[in-house]
């Protein structure tokens, strides 16, 4: 007689047919291939992760931080920055004695320190006051700074109010004894619109001759943001406005 031939190792070759079809499907699926992808960027995480503490890797270097005037400009932004490279130089609002004189402002001071130290203290004073709360949204560039081995010296501090109208504060320095300094400052607005609107400082150097104030904000904002950012002392002899 014929023995019919087992179906056993039939179902069992079906079985696994179908179970290898079932998981190159699954592979196949948007789902596991983002499982798949996270868990090799996972892993490649962790080995850097562990290259680093080893010493394997090193750290990526933090960018530079930049100089003074390029974090005050990064401060005021590009419309700001055209418009004053333009009229710091002009200032066609100080340029008329009397049309000038509702604002500005004149001081004297006495500082306890030589031209050098101060130099160095305000420029540095004036950086790390720009975008703290007590600038009061003022932003302080200083340029031109020189001192020199006579104990003689100068600065210029634009001054950028928190409308964005640019005071120019001058600043001349003469030795007066062993670290002491006389300091000569004269603070003037540079025009009647804010540098925030495109094209103000052609606006500024038409309207040259129409008069308006500061609001007393040299006085009571300015000078006193800068005396105090020198971080050395300093005695006013004499302050008001001129002509």
């Amino acid at each position: 007689s014929t023995m019919r031939p087992s179906s056993r190792p039939v179902r069992t070759f079906l079985f696994l047919l179908a179970s290898t079809c079932a998981r190159a499907k699954a592979a196949r699926s948007p789902s596991a291939l983002s499982r798949r992808l996270f868990n090799g960027m996972s892993s490649r995480a962790a080995a850097a992760a562990v290259l680093c503490g080893s010493g394997v890797l090193a750290a990526v270097p933090a960018a530079a931080a930049g100089s003074p005037e390029d974090r005050a400009a990064q401060l005021l932004g590009p419309i700001v920055t055209s418009n004053a490279a333009m009229q710091k130089t002009t200032r066609p609002g100080a340029q008329v004695p009397l049309l000038r004189s509702p604002h500005t402002w004149t001081e004297t001071w006495e500082v306890a320190a030589d031209a050098q130290t101060f130099v160095t203290k305000l420029t540095a004073g004036l950086d790390a006051l720009n975008g703290s709360p007590a600038a009061g949204g003022f932003v302080y560039e200083v340029s031109d700074a020189k001192a020199s081995p006579d104990g003689t010296g100068r600065l210029t501090v634009n001054v950028y109010t928190k409308k964005r109208w640019l005071d120019v504060v001058d600043v001349e320095l003469s030795p007066i004894g062993a670290g002491q300094t006389s300091a000569s400052v004269r603070c003037a607005s540079t025009g009647l619109f804010p540098l925030s609107i495109p094209a103000a400082a052609y606006a500024n150097a038409v309207f040259f001759w129409f008069p308006f104030g500061d609001q007393t904000l040299s006085s009571r904002k300015s000078c006193p943001d800068i005396r105090a950012a020198a971080g050395v002392a300093i005695t006013v002899k004499s302050k008001g406005r001129y002509i």
